[in-house]
């Protein structure tokens, strides 16, 4: 993206991310995720942070939330791993999938 300065809007995203979140826009979750997950633009990768809010936008039926969960259980990535907490969330993630088409 020319002319973007990450560094410096990534900051205005994240406010603006943990505002949707808040007001219950399960996107705004989810987004938080994957800034956490990833750990890119000078943003320190938190797996715990990452967790929570898969966990959050899950809740809020984002489909892709409820895979980010299955996988970090599968992983042990910010949470214990769990096999059956695993396979209970991406169930959960194909469902939602399926409604959404």
């Amino acid at each position: 993206m020319a002319g973007l300065d990450e560094k410096k809007d990534i900051h205005k995203a994240i406010e603006l991310f943990h505002k949707a979140c808040k007001g219950k826009h399960r996107n705004g979750c989810f987004n938080l995720s994957i800034v956490y997950l990833t750990g890119k633009y000078g943003i320190p990768k938190d797996m715990k942070k990452a967790f929570e809010y898969s966990m959050k936008s899950c809740q809020m039926s984002h489909p892709w939330g409820c895979a980010n969960i299955s996988r970090m259980y599968a992983m042990g990535d910010g949470v214990e791993k769990n096999a059956d907490e695993a396979s209970k969330f991406k169930k959960l993630a194909k469902q939602m999938s399926q409604q959404e088409l």
